[in-house]
């Protein structure tokens, strides 16, 4: 029966609290360096994640800025104009090396044959039914004068 108390109590001593720095002692376990690379991977990758998300936020939050071609673009999706006539304004704005293509919004004159270029000339009946689309009241840019106002309807190119 002595036998059995002397391997309660020597079982007793040996706890999991007795174990607990038995890594920092020369010849215990290490920290294997695939679980280190993945550890810092994951760490770099949450990282970036928050950098992003924190350049977006930024850029959101931003009273707009001075951006000729976003204004451009937000003039040509506030008068519905397909994919096909925005490529045209686009076409025609850098033609006439436009700094602000929006100006093509403003100025009825730049639709007029004699400012397309070779390249745009052949479009100039599209070009007319845009700038027909566009302003409010049409002048023909040939003769100055204004037209008469026509049904507003733009053919599918």
């Amino acid at each position: 029966m002595i036998f059995g108390i002397e391997t309660f109590v020597l079982l007793a001593r040996h706890t999991r609290a007795s174990d607990l720095g038995g890594r920092f002692r020369r010849g215990g376990s290490s920290i294997d360096p695939k679980q280190m690379w993945f550890f810092l991977a994951v760490m770099a990758a949450f990282v970036i994640a928050a950098m992003i998300a924190s350049r977006i936020s930024t850029i959101r939050s931003r009273p707009g800025y001075a951006s000729p071609n976003r204004l451009f673009r937000q003039l040509c999706k506030a008068h519905k104009l397909r994919l096909k006539q925005q490529w045209l304004l686009w076409r025609l704005a850098r033609w006439q090396r436009l700094q602000h293509p929006a100006c093509l919004f403003l100025e009825p004159a730049r639709f007029a044959p004699a400012n397309l270029g070779p390249s745009l000339i052949v479009h100039k009946d599209r070009f007319r039914e845009i700038r027909d689309h566009l302003m409010v009241t049409p002048i023909d840019t040939d003769s100055g004068k204004k037209r008469s106002k026509k049904k507003r309807k733009i053919k599918a190119f």
